[in-house]
């Protein structure tokens, strides 16, 4: 049954760690060197009571253009045009989110590649419970061709969580209508325009407050919207969410982890409330290094996925928290009528204590 949500359970997720991936207990950490906090963080639950807007959001970006009646032009890089502004709740409980979403494309040698530049407003009561997977909320807002999906960690027993949350923005548009997943497209299929945002944001680990020693280990969890030409020729867009978990050593300035892709429905089309059963994405693997207070590296999409790469950042006192976003793809010669071809974009969020 749809219900409405309040605005924290859009943007922090009740619910506990668990299910596939490696979201269950934590087991041998060696315990990080702490430091004692310099600089006074603000919480999500800070932003959801008093607004305001998150000190840190990072974020990647990618652009579908129609180019032929058989192909699609696709790009992504990562962005600093986001973002974003809670508002202070209403009395009655209702709260808003503007979204700023601005990114430039162009250059010398591609003169015509997009200028995105994207602006909304959009209220906690407008938005509507659709899906729900094995330990998360899949939360759906649509709003002139804008649709917002996020999960992340809360709960009144739980520690304050200083990373907002991973978000993924969807904008598209469609000449007539925007078929969804499994359905039989035309020759050429209507879709004109997609742009996928991800990011992460929220209050980063101060420099001071970092930890340079001893390790951590992360529950994490994480959405991504993967599209493309699969082997029975459809193009077709699938919002797919996952666990796992990530271990950082703090001496050796590494990060690595895992997760898990099997919670799908359709996407940013029609259906997308409708889960796919015994469909899975498989796992990806993150293998990357520690610079300050953010990360990057190397991310592998299984055996045959294709492969990509991410980066992120450390969250509250002595990096209580991790977020990151990735990008993941696969290639072939001849992307529409010889096997798969598609491309992934998405974002995690995790702690130590969920």
């Amino acid at each position: 049954m749809m219900k409405k949500l309040s605005l924290l359970s859009i943007f922090m997720l009740l619910t506990a760690c668990g299910g596939g991936g490696g979201g269950g207990a934590l087991v041998n950490n060696t315990p990080p060197t702490v430091t004692t906090p310099t600089y006074t963080y603000v919480s999500q639950d800070d932003l959801n009571t008093n607004g305001g807007s998150p000190n840190d959001v990072i974020g990647r970006v990618l652009s579908i253009r129609n180019i032929s009646s058989s192909s699609h032009e696709w790009i992504w890089q990562s962005t600093s045009g986001i973002e974003l502004t809670f508002y202070k709740q209403e009395a009655d409980g209702n709260q808003g989110l503007k979204v700023d979403l601005r990114h430039d494309f162009r250059n010398d040698d591609y003169p015509n590649n997009p200028f995105l530049n994207y602006e909304t407003t959009f209220y906690s009561s407008d938005v509507i419970e659709t899906w729900v997977g094995k330990n998360f909320l899949y939360n759906d807002f649509s709003y002139d061709g804008i649709r917002i999906t996020s999960i992340g960690f809360v709960g009144d027993a739980e520690p304050a969580s200083y990373v907002s949350q991973g978000m993924v923005i969807t904008n598209y548009d469609c000449e007539y209508t925007c078929q969804d997943s499994g359905s039989v497209f035309g020759d050429p299929w209507d879709l004109i325009k997609r742009d996928v945002w991800v990011m992460v944001a929220g209050d980063p680990t101060q420099s001071g407050d970092m930890p340079s020693s001893g390790s951590a280990s992360y529950n994490v969890i994480g959405q991504m919207v993967v599209v493309g030409y699969f082997e029975d020729q459809y193009y077709t867009p699938y919002y797919v969410q996952g666990d796992g978990s990530f271990s950082a050593d703090f001496s050796a300035r590494t990060l690595s982890g895992s997760m898990l892709w099997d919670d799908v429905a359709g996407c940013c089309g029609t259906k997308t409330d409708e889960r796919k059963a015994n469909m899975s994405f498989g796992g990806t693997s993150f293998d990357g290094t520690i610079t300050g207070v953010q990360f990057s590296g190397d991310a592998t999409w299984g055996d045959s996925y294709g492969t990509g790469s991410f980066s992120g950042g450390f969250f509250g006192p002595n990096a209580s928290d991790i977020g990151g976003v990735f990008d993941l793809r696969k290639d072939n010669d001849d992307e529409a009528k010889n096997g798969d071809y598609f491309v992934a974009l998405g974002t995690f969020t995790g702690c130590k204590t969920c």
